[in-house]
């Protein structure tokens, strides 16, 4: 147990993955897997990987920036304009949004604003493979190519999809450096105290984790993450945005658990694509 809260700390100390103070209750927990369950759909992923989740949208962007999104693509293109600081997104209509509201209020003092939020339920059964989140406009190391966030050998700018308009001045350069990296999840399950089984990748070890339905961050960039197939729903919602940061450092921060390790020897078990 004694290197299991070393490793923690060390996750903490070099902002890979730590929670807060804040907690989501059961009660909400179960009424937001109800809304997914209900009013969600499957959500297409890259190349043939099977559908692993069922999500739904809590913000979207304002409809003058809808209006002009390639509508075929358009669950792509809200996820690859997540950190666009040129498009302004509002809440969805919908209760899901409104018990998400009321959880993160008092986390508001440290973000400018709140972008892309979306609840996903893990589909019982199957593994959501080992994975980064990359953002257009940013330069990143083990890159296959320009367009996927799929893990390669080279290090390359991220420009989105080949259909995607991919603009330095309108994205930018480095802005989810500027931003640590960091998302911020709930976490939901329907069993009280059990997570799942969510996992960070970090030097070739998967590492097991619970933040005890604490609000918890991130870095969806440097350590791949993902979660083994469980026999119940449980899911996340993401938070993106933008931080206020001048306040940032105030940002209370705890350890997350680690629940276990094991070394990874053949990564393909756990990201077979």
């Amino acid at each position: 147990m004694a290197n299991n809260s070393s490793l923690a700390d060390e996750l903490l100390a070099q902002r890979l993955l730590f929670a807060t103070p804040y907690k989501i209750s059961h009660q909400d927990q179960l009424a937001l897997l109800d809304h997914v369950a209900r009013d969600g759909a499957e959500l297409p992923l890259e190349g043939d990987i099977p559908p692993h989740w069922v999500g739904m949208g809590l913000t979207l962007p304002q409809k003058k920036y809808l209006e002009k999104a390639p509508q075929a693509h358009l669950g792509w293109w809200t996820y690859l304009s997540r950190l666009d600081r040129s498009i302004e997104w509002d809440w969805v209509d919908h209760p899901a949004s409104q018990i998400v509201q009321k959880i993160l209020s008092p986390l508001l003092p440290y973000y400018v604003r709140f972008t892309r939020v979306s609840l996903i339920i893990q589909i019982p059964g199957r593994m959501i493979p080992a994975h980064r989140d990359i953002v257009v406009g940013d330069t990143y190391d083990n890159m296959r190519d320009h367009y996927m966030t799929l893990m390669g050998h080279e290090r390359m700018l991220f420009k989105g999809k080949e259909w995607f308009e991919y603009n330095e001045s309108r994205h930018g350069r480095d802005t989810h450096k500027s931003q640590f990296y960091l998302n911020l999840k709930i976490p939901l399950s329907t069993q009280a105290e059990e997570p799942g089984k969510p996992f960070v990748i970090l030097n070739k070890k998967k590492i097991s984790y619970s933040s005890h339905n604490h609000l918890f961050f991130l870095n969806e960039a440097l350590i791949e993450h993902g979660a083994e197939p469980c026999a119940y729903p449980r899911g996340v919602v993401f938070v993106d945005g933008f931080f206020d940061l001048r306040k940032l450092h105030s940002l209370p921060q705890t350890p997350i658990t680690v629940i276990s390790t094991e070394p990874v020897d053949d990564m393909k078990k756990w990201s077979p694509y």
